[in-house]
């Protein structure tokens, strides 16, 4: 599978992409309760560091996908696939450090 691949199975099943970026919300919502005061200790701040990285990795790699389709491909933004390209960019808030979950 290449890369074309997955961003045409994304743009056909875009409710992956949603319940993607649902559950990293609700995932760290549960992971906080579950640690409770401990979440600063050792097992559970690799687990939020995981959540993190799952959050911010989508939406740093939107914004060079969408330089090198523009740039390169000579693609036009009318063509953007709003799931692929903008939704990962809605999901973590840089400003803040904290996970927005969906609109």
């Amino acid at each position: 599978m290449t890369l074309r691949d997955l961003l045409i199975y994304v743009g056909n099943h875009p409710e992956s992409v949603v319940l993607y970026f649902a559950i990293l919300p609700i995932a760290a919502l549960l992971l906080a309760w579950i640690a409770g005061v401990e979440g600063r200790d050792a097992p559970w701040k690799f687990l939020y560091s995981a959540l993190i990285y799952l959050s911010a990795v989508p939406g740093i790699f939107a914004p060079f996908l969408n330089v090198y389709i523009f740039l390169f491909e000579r693609g036009s933004i009318l063509n953007l696939d709003i799931y692929t390209q903008l939704f990962a960019h809605f999901v973590h808030d840089p400003d803040s450090g904290v996970l927005c979950g969906a609109m």
